[in-house]
Order: structure tokens, then C-alpha cells, then sequence
């Protein structure tokens, strides 16, 4: 018998080695019992690879398209002249690297700011692991709902297409105040809010009401400075 004074040592139990892959459908279907395993089991490789790949891909089919909207803002200052080759290749190139390395910063920065809400302010007890790990996945949610919106993107030719209020400003531009605020009222982000919300209120052992206002605290608060931004853009221009 394995025992050390009389105490038995109890065996770890097995680890699930297919969870992290399950898990880019399981987010999906059945979130709340995905993150009941992810919770013992954090995983960060395989969504953040995920992640770069859906995001480093759609940088690539719609660049064109943003580097158009990032020409036409310029319009007044290059009064009628055209951009040379090599600066438009320059713009392109880190318009796919700075678009795509800003969403992967994104959730390094929800978690933290979902970490010190669920921690300090409601008392919770979670990692930064296990949390970073839960807003990866449901950012490759997100990222998919960017995927779907291609179809209408490609169709229009035009990066103001979602599944948002956002249509009703088309008009007013994509860095429009308006366009910005109408855009995060959409089928995707309020999913990804939801779904978020029910993985920290896993995480944080809370009802979802509180995983809900944490997620909106967090992954919410970046929206919200999205559209400041875009607000102090418009008034820069």
C-alpha cells in the first residue's frame, strides 16, 4: 500500500487530451460544460493558433479593401494626388501585421482587466491562465463570425457589411461615432459577450448575472474605448 503514515495519496485524475481541440466547436454547442473542463484543464496554444490563423487570413482578403478606406480618409491631405507603389505596399503590408497583432493583443488585455474585476471587485478566485484561456475561445468565436461576414464584404466591396445596427450608418462612414457605436450592437459581439459571460461566471463560481457584468466590464470597456477613439479621430480630421 502507498501511504505515508497511514494516509493514502490519491492519483491525479487523467488529463483530457482532446479538450483543446473540442473545444473550437464545444464553444459553440455547449460553452457552459466546455468551461467547466477548461477551468481544471486551461488551455492557451491551440486557440491562440487558431485565432492568428482566422485573423492573419481575413487581414489578407480584405486588405485591400481597408487600404482603400485608409486612401480615401488621406484624400484631403493629398489634395487630388495619388499615393507611389512602394507607399502603398508599405500600407498594405502593415495594414495586415498592426491589424492582425492588435486583435491577438486583444485578449490578453480582456483577461487581465476580467481578472482584476472577477478577483478584487467580486472577490472571485481565478488565474490569469484560466481566464486568458476562456477569452481565447471566445474569440475564435468572434473571429468566425468575422469569416461569415466576408461573403457580404467581398459582395459590396465594401468593409461596412456585418451583422449590426452598423448598416444603419453605412452613410456616415466606418469611423463614424454613429457607425462605430451602431456596429458593436451586432450578432457577434453580443454572442461573444454572452458566451464570455458564462465562462467567467464558471471561472469565478458566480451566477451568470455577475460572469455577464464582469465580460461587459472587460471585453465591453474595449469596445467602449474603440468608439472614443473613433470619436477623437473625427474630431482630429
Amino acid at each position: 500500500m502507498n501511504n505515508h503514515d497511514g494516509v493514502e495519496i490519491a492519483a491525479a485524475p487523467p488529463r483530457d487530451s482532446g479538450l483543446s481541440v473540442r473545444g473550437l466547436w464545444q464553444v459553440f454547442a455547449s460553452p457552459t460544460q466546455f468551461f467547466a473542463k477548461l477551468k481544471d484543464e486551461p488551455k492557451i496554444l491551440v486557440p491562440y493558433i487558431v485565432l492568428g490563423i482566422l485573423l492573419l487570413g481575413f487581414m489578407l482578403i480584405t486588405a485591400d479593401l481597408i487600404q482603400k478606406l485608409q486612401v480615401e480618409a488621406m484624400a484631403d491631405r493629398l489634395q487630388g494626388q495619388q499615393l507611389p507603389p512602394s507607399a502603398q505596399g508599405v500600407m498594405k503590408i502593415s495594414t495586415i501585421v498592426f491589424g492582425t497583432l492588435g486583435f491577438l493583443l486583444e485578449p490578453l488585455i480582456v483577461a487581465g482587466l476580467a481578472l482584476f474585476w472577477g478577483n478584487f471587485v467580486f472577490a472571485g478566485k481565478a488565474r490569469y491562465r484560466q481566464v486568458l484561456s476562456v477569452t481565447l475561445y471566445c474569440c475564435v468565436l468572434y473571429a468566425v463570425g468575422m469569416w461569415l461576414t466576408l461573403p457580404m464584404i467581398l459582395a459590396k466591396g465594401s468593409m461596412i457589411a456585418s451583422y449590426s445596427l452598423g448598416i444603419l450608418a453605412a452613410g456616415s462612414g466606418p469611423t463614424s461615432f454613429l457607425y462605430q457605436l451602431l456596429s458593436r450592437i451586432g450578432l457577434f459581439y453580443i454572442w461573444e459577450w454572452v458566451v464570455l459571460g458564462i465562462g467567467l461566471s464558471v471561472l469565478f463560481n458566480t451566477k451568470f448575472g455577475k460572469g455577464m457584468t464582469i465580460s461587459l466590464l472587460s471585453s465591453g470597456l474595449i469596445s467602449a474605448i474603440a468608439i472614443l477613439l473613433s470619436i477623437m479621430g473625427s474630431l482630429v480630421s
